[in-house]
């Protein structure tokens, strides 16, 4: 699953492929927030005829699209906003499969184990300490500039998964960030 693409002089580096999974709910939030799928991708440099048919994208190119949202957004937030928006059935076999799970138990192994299935831009980990169940989202690769929006996406989509699983019993005691408080943190709070 890596592509090789020509970066600073000879020097080669080894890009994941990243899946279009989210690309339409990308686009989806973009036109609710006054822009547009064509204009997302127009501003990231993608051919939506390639990236519909190949399914994926070099992390470049994703890291691309990424930038370009939250410029036609004007929406800083907007990974963890779109994180929050989708379902565990956005997720493809993997949401079905942890909306079917027999408990709460099984449903995070699910994700634990095959999260490298929806994205191999991230590890997502769990375990429980005093009955506080503590969730780590960790890179997969070096993320750079877009470390934050892909861990806020992580975790919007995680919270949102588990609220849905709980009927909406389920309560964020703390999230903490490897990074500083962005300037949104009260409207998403």
């Amino acid at each position: 699953d890596l592509v090789r693409s020509r970066g600073l002089g000879d020097v080669y580096k080894r890009q994941p492929f990243v899946p279009t999974h989210y690309f339409e709910n990308m686009a989806d939030y973009a036109s609710r927030h006054g822009s547009s799928g064509e204009a997302l991708f127009a501003r990231a440099k993608l051919d939506m005829e390639r990236v519909t048919r190949d399914g994926h994208v070099r992390f470049s190119e994703f890291r691309a699209l990424l930038l370009a949202t939250a410029v036609e957004t004007g929406r800083a937030s907007f990974a963890l906003e779109l994180g929050s928006l989708l379902t565990p059935a956005s997720h493809g076999a993997l949401g079905l499969a942890v909306l079917a799970s027999d408990s709460l138990r099984d449903a995070f192994a699910l994700i634990v184990r095959y999260v490298r299935t929806r994205t191999p831009l991230v590890h997502v980990k769990h375990h429980v300490r005093d009955g506080v169940v503590i969730v780590r989202v960790t890179d997969g690769i070096v993320l750079g500039d877009v470390q934050r929006p892909i861990h806020e996406l992580v975790i919007g989509t995680l919270v949102s998964a588990l609220r849905t699983l709980t009927s909406g019993r389920f309560r964020v005691k703390s999230v903490r960030f490897a990074f500083a408080a962005p300037d949104y943190v009260d409207r998403v709070a």
